[in-house]
């Protein structure tokens, strides 16, 4: 129901007439728009008025993340956690959630909880040291 609800959104947000021409949600991302790309990230994920397909999620949900949304960090990291669309990597899940945490996500921080539960000391400390990377970067190295 949730995902039904954020594709009407979108349809109203972005299928309106602007300026005498109707923009699309593909045209809107793919010229810098992060809610769009964001939406577009969400539809994909959930097979919301497209095909389900986790790899443009992930696609979709990159872009935005690199820009410093941090819904985009969260939801790219629960990808990276369950491996949708891309390869499995806890590690990589715990830097995106980390990031979107340091943001004040509270969904990211539960996700921390989860992800944390599920490394070993070592591999967390390398975690940590990605999602530090990634933040003092100001997301231009990030891993994923």
């Amino acid at each position: 129901m949730r995902s039904c609800v954020a594709f009407i959104a979108a349809m109203l947000l972005f299928c309106t007439p602007v300026f005498g021409q109707s923009y699309d949600l593909l045209t809107r991302a793919d010229s810098g728009d992060v809610y769009a790309q964001v939406m577009l990230g969400d539809m994909f994920s959930a097979g919301e008025g497209v095909d389900q397909d986790y790899a443009e999620a992930a696609r979709w949900y990159r872009i935005a993340a690199k820009r410093g949304v941090a819904k985009a960090q969260l939801s790219l990291g629960l990808l990276y956690s369950k491996g949708q669309g891309v390869k499995q990597s806890i590690e990589i899940a715990y830097q995106w959630a980390s990031v979107a945490a340091a943001q004040g996500a509270e969904d990211a921080i539960e996700a921390l909880d989860s992800l944390s539960g599920q490394l070993d000391v070592e591999t967390l400390d390398r975690a940590q040291q990605l999602a530090t990377s990634c933040l003092e970067s100001r997301y231009a190295q990030c891993e994923g």
